[in-house]
């Protein structure tokens, strides 16, 4: 799967504003659909930029997930550009 960086950047704003667990279909749009959407969470999982979860159905595709708050340790996002 092709990675798309403006996902990856919108995920991480939404989740540096959140105060609250966000569910992973608030990210799921016409352009990205639900197991694109799971690709990217699992990445920037591996790759601790977010803390989230993500449940998989039996041929390993994300079905859900919930992303946690930013942490308080967390490099702020504008420091990434």
């Amino acid at each position: 799967m092709k990675r798309d960086i403006d996902l990856v950047r919108f995920i991480l704003i939404e989740t540096e504003k959140a105060d609250i667990p966000l569910e992973l279909d608030r990210f799921v749009t016409d352009e990205w659909p639900l197991p694109l959407v799971g690709y990217h969470v699992e990445l920037m999982i591996v790759h601790n930029l977010i803390d989230a979860t993500v449940t998989k159905d039996w041929n390993d595709v994300v079905i859900r997930g919930k992303l946690l708050p930013a942490r308080a340790g967390m490099i702020p996002l504008h420091q990434y550009r």
